[in-house]
């Protein structure tokens, strides 16, 4: 497999019932890949049993998306904790034109995170 980009594509705070889309000048970048690595450094986690989860959305317009994949799916972080997770997308669904990373945190009582997402895209 060659290695296509290796790119920051969300860096900032998450709070809860809000999500984060990764910069628009990299959803055609993203589309070049066939599969993903993703790592997510989190830091100043607050709330009660907040979670991260990040989902890969693809579109051919850029405006109507639908989910490609989901790497990570609520994922326990701790409170006041700064953490490093990492994802994949296997490339089973063929990828549109555009791409895109989707950052949220749930959980209650406030929950937030500073989230920084790198992928590292693929071809087969």
């Amino acid at each position: 497999m060659a290695l296509l980009f290796s790119e920051m594509v969300f860096d900032g705070y998450v709070h809860g019932g809000y999500t984060g889309d990764s910069d628009v000048t990299t959803w055609a970048l993203l589309g070049t890949a066939d599969k993903f690595f993703i790592e997510a450094k989190v830091a100043e986690v607050t709330g009660t049993s907040p979670a991260l989860t990040i989902v890969i959305q693809h579109s051919n317009d850029g405006v109507n998306w639908s989910q490609r994949s989901n790497p990570m799916n609520a994922v326990a972080l701790n409170a006041n904790s700064n953490i490093v997770e990492v994802g994949t997308d296997t490339g089973t669904t063929p990828m549109g034109r555009y791409a895109k990373v989707v950052v949220s945190i749930e959980g209650t009582s406030n929950p937030g995170a500073y989230v920084s997402v790198t992928v590292t895209g693929r071809s087969e």
